[in-house]
């Protein structure tokens, strides 16, 4: 199964980006993200490193090891599509949850673990996962692209996904009543 659709949504520069099958986005898949990326200096293309955001933080353990899940998934897609990615909270939730346990980490010190690694990437996924944009996470990871001059995607999960289905629900119990 591949991963639904990704769109552009930042500009790279100065790295040019080497696009296929870009003219219905309806059919994107974790395919057409650029496995590889050239800069002007560069005679051949290096392998692109690709930063998979997405939101992590709730106040309830459960929902955060469902994001956990979730986005692993999502990166297993976009590798076994030919792409490198570091996933910053596959990385880090079992360390939070191993070597932290008791006295886990602020978000202040997993951004210092995070953004340095993500100015070292060729481009920012964004995985649109339930309570993606509100997350003050992705929300940094976002900014600190654009203002390094780092290019960013956003990507769908599988709307099939039983695991997104139940993050939804607890998105839409989570959100805040509309007046």
């Amino acid at each position: 199964m591949s991963v639904p659709y990704v769109w552009i949504a930042g500009k790279p520069e100065p790295k040019t980006i080497e696009w296929t099958r870009l003219q219905d986005p309806t059919n994107w898949d974790a395919t057409t993200i650029p496995t590889q990326i050239s800069t002007p200096t560069q005679s051949s293309p290096k392998p692109s490193l690709i930063y998979l955001a997405s939101p992590y933080y709730h106040p309830r353990r459960e929902i955060m090891y469902q994001r956990f899940r979730a986005v692993c998934y999502m990166a297993g897609e976009l590798m076994k599509a030919g792409n490198t990615v570091f996933c910053p909270i596959a990385h880090s939730h079992p360390i939070d949850t191993t070597a932290f346990r008791e006295e886990p980490q602020s978000h202040e010190f997993w951004m210092a673990q995070d953004l340095p690694l993500l100015e070292l990437c060729d481009m920012l996924v964004v995985a649109r996962l339930p309570g993606w944009h509100r997350s003050r996470g992705v929300s940094e990871e976002i900014d600190f692209a654009a203002n390094h001059g780092i290019s960013y995607l956003f990507m769908d999960p599988d709307p099939d996904d039983p695991l997104v289905h139940l993050l939804k629900k607890q998105e839409q119990l989570d959100a805040p009543d509309q007046d």
